[in-house]
């Protein structure tokens, strides 16, 4: 098996979502659905802090006996360092249960290539906008409970600021 083949395995992705905005897991989902069209993993399917299905109950839907959970966060934090380990579970990076091994990885914002997924979104977003005349809002959820839930946010604006292609980069955070 290389490492692109994990068609023996299932791959978790875990998100936040909203009881207020249905939309919010949407991104997750479509996610979800590149991944499968890739065929990496025999299993692909979410599970969320805010909607269904739950982290709890999202194990009785894969039957892999190797499975990714990989939180779908821009950074290590409250969510990933403490909701997500507690509520399905996990002793640590490997957790061993009913004769699986789950494998929990770092949140998706933490990959080399979070950078560049950025800047695409952006130019997705105002693509006819010159930049040099743009304001980029980086926006991360933030929390009192674990300062590294804002790092990731402040690491990319420094990133994207040294590239020197908008006129500003600012972090915001929800909370």
């Amino acid at each position: 098996m290389t490492h692109l083949d994990h068609t023996d395995s299932a791959l978790i992705l875990v998100g936040h979502g909203s009881t207020l905005n249905p939309d919010s897991s949407a991104p997750t989902h479509q996610h979800a659905d590149a991944i499968r069209r890739m065929g990496v993993f025999g299993e692909v399917v979410c599970a969320f802090w805010k909607e269904e299905p739950s982290m709890r109950e999202v194990y009785a839907m894969v039957r892999s006996k190797v499975i990714y959970v990989v939180p779908v966060f821009i950074s290590e934090g409250y969510f990933t360092q403490t909701v997500i380990p507690r509520e399905m579970e996990l002793q640590g990076p490997i957790t061993e249960r009913n004769g699986k091994t789950i494998r929990y990885c770092l949140p998706v914002g933490s990959h080399s290539g979070m950078t560049a997924a950025l800047l695409h979104r952006a130019k997705e977003v105002a693509g006819n906008i010159p930049t040099s005349e743009t304001s980029l809002f980086i926006v991360g959820h933030g929390t009192g409970l674990n300062d590294n839930s804002a790092v990731a946010a402040k690491d990319q604006v420094k990133r994207i600021q040294e590239m020197g292609l908008y006129a500003e980069v600012i972090s915001t955070y929800m909370e």
